[in-house]
């Protein structure tokens, strides 16, 4: 892994155009906010709202019987400035990481938590202008501004402390 500060401006500057909405999928990490009836008439769970996408390759919200349970994020076409964007600066950070998803956040303050979709290791990193914001990982903190950082977060219980100003996360797992 290596620092490269143009490149984390040159990154900013893209996610500084992409505007994302809100997401109300991210229980486990954004905490439980009410349930509802879906269309299918079951019981689902609804979460704080915050901003977060992913892009890759990603689990299928409904999955009919002898499926396949993984389809590409909806993002990858949608923002592919974004989607190349974010695989340009892992290639550059960490360009043997393997990974088949990525989650974009801003200004996310995750509550603890473990990733249950995870089935390795991940890498995080921070960008923006913000102070504070580590992320703790099963109690320790950890520096992730232009910092990254790979822990297995299907194991190890994680969230962030309070911060101020702009701050994307990006996750590869």
């Amino acid at each position: 892994m290596c620092n490269n500060s143009k490149l984390y401006e040159e990154t900013i500057e893209v996610l500084k155009n992409n505007y994302i909405k809100s997401n109300t999928n991210r229980i486990t990490a954004s905490g439980f906010n009410y349930a509802i009836l879906d269309r299918r008439g079951q019981m689902r769970s609804v979460g704080n709202p915050c901003k977060s996408e992913t892009y890759g390759i990603v689990k299928k919200m409904i999955i009919k019987k002898g499926e396949n349970p993984y389809q590409p994020a909806v993002n990858n076409t949608k923002k592919p400035i974004v989607y190349e964007c974010l695989k340009h600066l892992i290639k550059n950070i960490a360009p043997d990481f393997e990974y088949t998803a990525i989650t974009l956040n801003f200004n996310f303050k995750c509550k603890p938590h473990k990733d249950s979709g995870n089935k390795k290791e991940s890498l995080i990193i921070g960008l923006g202008d913000y102070k504070g914001g580590e992320l703790v990982v099963d109690g320790v903190e950890f520096d992730i501004k232009e910092k990254p950082l790979i822990f297995n977060g299907g194991e190890l219980t994680h969230y962030v402390n309070e911060f101020d100003g702009n701050r994307w996360t990006i996750v590869y797992y």
